[in-house]
């Protein structure tokens, strides 16, 4: 396995050597492809603790910088994975919601059959998505990045929902200038950005 995936990475960036994007923002994109196709099916125990390799990548640096071309690589061989859940940048919480719960699949895990809710952010403008200081928004993006077993939510209509296996994997760019507008001060203190890997250039 980790040959194989030494193989993917190194082809990977091979196919980007020509490309005008820093090195990292590539690496970092493989990554997100990478634990964007490996959902809830890999995993790996930990005490009490079950830890997936779902992650939240943001990519940070100034306009000019070619922030998108490592998403628009990234989303090309995505878009090649059968049954691959894609989100957009432009949706509101509530169809977010209902795309992730839709999105549920049966996977075989340790001889058994499981269920997963698995989406894949791709967001070229991480501010759009995440809008304007919305606190409630960060706050579900930040249990979901825990991959729990059951996630439960209540609508004003249909009362109290569940979303079985949530995996959430996010891949996205931002310049620096949007982060205090998008982040608010909460957000740091709450877990959100603890759990975002910002690769910086």
């Amino acid at each position: 396995m980790s040959r194989r995936l030494d193989d993917f990475i190194e082809s990977y960036l091979e196919y980007t050597k020509n490309s005008e994007s820093p090195l990292s923002y590539h690496l970092w994109s493989c990554i997100g492809v990478i634990s964007s196709v490996l959902q809830r099916k890999v995993y790996m125990e930990w005490g009490h603790t079950t830890i997936y390799p779902n992650q939240y990548i943001c990519l940070i640096g100034p306009s000019g910088v070619r922030k998108g071309e490592p998403l628009t690589i990234a989303q090309t061989l995505l878009d090649r994975i059968p049954r691959m859940q894609m989100v957009a940048e432009a949706i509101t919480k509530q169809a977010l919601i209902k795309r992730i719960k839709e999105s549920m699949d049966a996977f075989s895990a340790d001889d058994r059959m499981a269920m997963q809710c698995a989406v894949t952010i791709l967001a070229e403008e991480f501010a759009i998505f995440l809008g304007d200081n919305d606190t409630g928004f960060l706050a579900d993006l930040t249990a979901w990045y825990d991959a729990r077993g059951k996630w439960t939510y209540e609508t004003k209509h249909s009362g109290k929902d569940e979303i079985i296996g949530v995996c959430v994997n996010i891949l996205a760019s931002m310049a620096p200038d949007w982060i205090p507008v998008s982040i608010p001060t909460a957000a740091i203190g709450g877990g959100f950005t603890s759990r975002i890997l910002f690769v910086v250039e």
